[in-house]
């Protein structure tokens, strides 16, 4: 089950809601990559059938930007490979960067961790307003 979360700046204003977490249609790999770019998508495809690992998490998290600033929802992959190693696969911002800083949601909702304002740096006030499947 997923969250919608509300970030707002209460200082300039700037505010944007995610979905984040996993739904029911999170567990059908070929819907789940296309949250992906087409590099990934065979990478993610490789390590699952040629690996033989049935064993994968998808989920969206809270990202930002570091190329255009965005903070949106990012689809991140997990699996293991054969020795038990931990694989990440990060879907890229709209901007087209891979280069994405991954919050920890349950770090933010437990004051933990913080998520700043991309227009004026500002701690940003996150509030859940729900759940999605």
């Amino acid at each position: 089950m997923g969250q919608l979360v509300n970030l707002k700046c209460n200082k300039c204003g700037y505010e944007t809601n995610l979905s984040i977490g996993s739904g029911m249609v999170f567990n059908n790999l070929e819907q789940v990559i296309t949250f992906f770019d087409k590099g990934t998508r065979e990478k993610i495809r490789d390590v699952v059938n040629k690996g033989g690992n049935r064993l994968w998490y998808v989920y969206k998290e809270i990202a930002r930007c570091e190329k255009c600033g965005k903070i949106s929802a990012i689809a991140v992959f997990k699996t293991t490979d054969a020795d038990g190693r931990e694989i990440v696969f990060n879907a890229k911002c709209q901007c087209g960067s891979s280069d994405i800083q991954l919050y920890d949601s349950e770090k933010i909702s437990e004051g933990k961790e913080k998520v700043f304002c991309p227009i004026c740096a500002e701690e940003l006030a996150v509030t859940e307003q729900g759940h999605w499947d």
